[in-house]
């Protein structure tokens, strides 16, 4: 990909952003175009699957052994890279954007994810998971998490 970099994976803070060193350069990265349920924290609650979520995205950091390509678009208003994060296999590699949005785990962020190089993909990684009604398309009317989020500031 382009203008990527290999990366250690240093911490999984929930389902759609890590904290990574890239030659000794930390940055925290926001996986570009998704938008995952929302872990707690501190004192504010989470929501349904948000811990599911954050737990498939450290099994697919844990399965690439903490070596990851970040390709990064832009940095968001809170400095953090808005990136496409994969496995570092070569062409092989899972994109962990899409394999999150595909196991139900994360939304595809239709705000965002036109920047996204892989945007189709994590649309048609949505698709798939409404088909099979994986995670948080099961039937349960879940809160989508811009909107727990912005619930959670008023």
């Amino acid at each position: 990909m382009p203008n990527s970099l290999l990366c250690t994976v240093t911490k999984v803070s929930d389902g759609d952003t890590i904290n990574v060193n890239c030659d000794g350069q930390k940055k925290r990265v926001r996986l570009c175009g998704i938008d995952a349920p929302e872990t707690e924290h501190g004192t504010k609650a989470g929501q349904p699957l948000g811990e599911e979520s954050k737990a498939m995205l450290k099994r697919l950091v844990e399965e690439s052994g903490n070596k990851v390509g970040v390709a990064t678009h832009e940095v968001d208003r809170y400095g953090r890279d808005i990136a496409e994060v994969w496995e570092n296999k070569g062409d092989n590699g899972k994109l962990f954007n899409t394999e999150l949005v595909s196991a139900g785990l994360a939304y595809n962020y239709k705000k965002y994810s036109g920047r996204c190089l892989n945007a189709e993909s994590i649309d048609s990684a949505e698709t798939l998971a409404k088909e099979k009604r994986l995670g948080v398309w099961d039937g349960k009317r879940y809160e989508y998490p811009w909107d727990f989020r912005r619930a959670q500031r008023n």
